[in-house]
């Protein structure tokens, strides 16, 4: 039997040495089938990254420079040469570096950490910052390298005449409540209008609900006031939750549900209640409140 059994484990080897029996290899994911031409490690990828991390400042002023480091370690068999860079996907005004490119060698285990040069945009808002890693021809890896920064400006002097009206303008509707004050309460989670006119203001079924006003934002953004509402108040209610003053509630271009804009501490903005104006055609009263500034906390 032993003479039957040499061939058989001799074959049984040479075909193994062949790699016979890895049909499934082409089922591989395609990042790890990167491997690198050297051999040095025929277990390891060789495009693999980790992000250490990103710093950079969580708020800016309009146009102020800054600086943002990304740091990221070579998980991958392949040494990084000056063929690696890492590059903007998305800037979002900010106006600077668009990719930064490795000038030394970076071994595996080791880091390596990027440094962009930019200058803010020259309006508010919320920004998200995303940037990604490049390899040799091209090759794409270490995704979703992001930063979320807040850049601020002081809005110029608010005139009422000069405000784009995402909803109906009633700038010239009769100025009848007065719009006593606006109060921050409960730690800041429900901001409270204090106007002349809560109780006396009819209710009317919108969309459902007993309501008596609309409650109104003005925010400066790309060298324009823009004016929207964003909620409603009952008859006799003067307060509504912060978090309610945002895109999602305004729904109206340029402050869409996907612009996902809300105020950012400090921000300056003006707020006003009217009659109903939003949500049917019906109106219980063609009146408004002042205007009253609000730097948000």
């Amino acid at each position: 039997m032993a003479l039957y059994r040499t061939p058989v484990v001799f074959v049984w080897l040479l075909l193994m040495l062949l790699g016979w029996g890895c049909e499934n290899s082409s089922e591989a994911s395609p990042r790890m089938m990167q491997w690198d031409a050297s051999g040095r490690d025929a277990l390891v990828p060789a495009f693999e990254a980790e992000l250490i991390g990103i710093t950079g400042p969580e708020s800016l002023n309009c146009g102020e420079d800054a600086l943002f480091e990304i740091s990221i370690r070579n998980l991958g068999s392949a040494i990084w040469t000056e063929q690696y860079r890492v590059v903007t996907v998305e800037s979002r005004g900010f106006i600077g570096d668009e990719e930064v490119v490795l000038t030394d060698l970076v071994d595996t285990g080791e880091e390596a950490t990027f440094q962009f040069s930019w200058q803010a945009p020259d309006t508010p808002g919320r920004r998200n910052l995303t940037w990604e890693m490049m390899g040799p021809e091209g090759y794409v890896f270490a995704l979703g390298l992001g930063l979320q920064t807040e850049v601020r400006c002081d809005p110029p002097a608010f005139r009422l005449r000069e405000v784009s009206w995402l909803d109906e303008d009633i700038r010239m509707w009769e100025r009848t409540s007065e719009l006593e004050e606006i109060v921050f309460r409960d730690d800041n989670t429900q901001l409270c209008f204090a106007h002349t006119r809560s109780d006396d203001w009819e209710n009317l079924d919108v969309e459902g609900q007993a309501v008596a006003a609309n409650v109104w934002v003005f925010i400066y953004r790309d060298d324009q006031w823009y004016g929207a509402t964003w909620d409603w108040l009952a008859r006799g209610d003067v307060c509504k939750f912060t978090s309610a003053v945002s895109s999602e509630n305004i729904r109206r271009s340029p402050f869409t549900i996907e612009d996902e804009w809300s105020p950012y501490s400090g921000e300056v903005l003006y707020f006003m209640v009217s009659g109903i104006v939003r949500g049917t055609e019906s109106r219980n009263v063609m009146a408004r409140s002042n205007v009253r500034q609000v730097i948000w906390p």
